[in-house]
């Protein structure tokens, strides 16, 4: 099931407040059968991702995977994540993450330190024990 703009703003308005109103949608590019967002508002954005009930599982393995990365500054703050109840006109069980857009550098762009080498090592072996 697609979410149109209005059902995502209505989402948004309810996990984000009034702010949203003020947000501009973009469609990102899907990586799996859900849908993707961008959301900017000029300086910050939000990444938002939409999945159908039929993926729930690919969804809570993101939630935990992003509140992991959060939780150890490796990852992009997670704004909310959780099932839709039917709000907006939605299918029960679909499922929403709101997260804040990464700043800053890209990984790829200088070598890692050994620090952060261990911080990846050990969030690489807890998601793959998930």
């Amino acid at each position: 099931m697609a979410i149109g703009e209005e059902a995502l703003r209505a989402l948004l308005a309810a996990h984000v407040g009034p702010a949203a109103a003020r947000l501009r949608l973009a469609p990102d590019a899907p990586e799996g059968r859900e849908q993707r967002f961008i959301a900017t508002d000029g300086q910050h954005g939000l990444d938002i991702h939409f999945y159908p009930a039929g993926e729930r599982e690919v969804a809570r393995r993101e939630d935990a995977g992003l509140r992991l990365g959060g939780a150890m500054g490796l990852g992009p703050e997670l704004i909310y994540a959780g099932e839709t109840r039917g709000e907006a006109g939605l299918e029960p069980g679909a499922w929403i993450i709101i997260a804040r857009r990464a700043q800053g550098e890209a990984l790829g762009g200088r070598p890692l330190t050994e620090a952060e080498v261990d911080d990846w090592l050990f969030l690489l072996l807890t998601l793959h024990h998930l």
